[in-house]
């Protein structure tokens, strides 16, 4: 699966960063990452803000996406207050386990002040 996020750069305007997945052949097409870059842009359009031009594309499968390179890269990336905003073009892109999910909002997004974004469901993670 191809998955690609996108991040927005912290600044006077909340910041958006796009992630990007894809796996099946079915999935290639209908959730390329072409087609999820699409869902995120209309997503900073809609809600006027800023993209940091920050990408993170990952070829792996959903169930193991959470340990790949470019999920270290991003959370890095969140670390370093790259950006503050995370948008992910479709909710099954991100990941397919609610726990690795809780894990990576609680554990690493948000402690570095990252909310993520379900850009098809209009799902925003918040800090508590």
């Amino acid at each position: 699966m191809w998955t690609t996020f996108r991040a927005v750069p912290v600044g006077v305007q909340i910041d958006g960063l796009p992630w990007t997945a894809t796996g099946t052949p079915a999935a290639r097409t209908q959730l390329a990452p072409a087609s999820q870059r699409e869902q995120q842009t209309r997503f900073i359009e809609r809600y006027g803000l800023v993209d940091s031009g920050l990408v993170f594309q990952v070829a792996h499968s959903g169930t193991t996406v959470w340990k790949s390179p470019a999920m270290a890269a991003m959370v890095a990336e969140a670390r370093a207050g790259s950006f503050d905003l995370l948008l992910a073009g479709y909710s099954d892109r991100w990941q397919r386990n609610v726990r690795r999910t809780l894990e990576v909002l609680e554990d690493q997004l948000h402690p570095a002040g990252v909310a993520l974004v379900m850009c098809d469901r209009r799902i925003l993670s918040s800090d508590p």
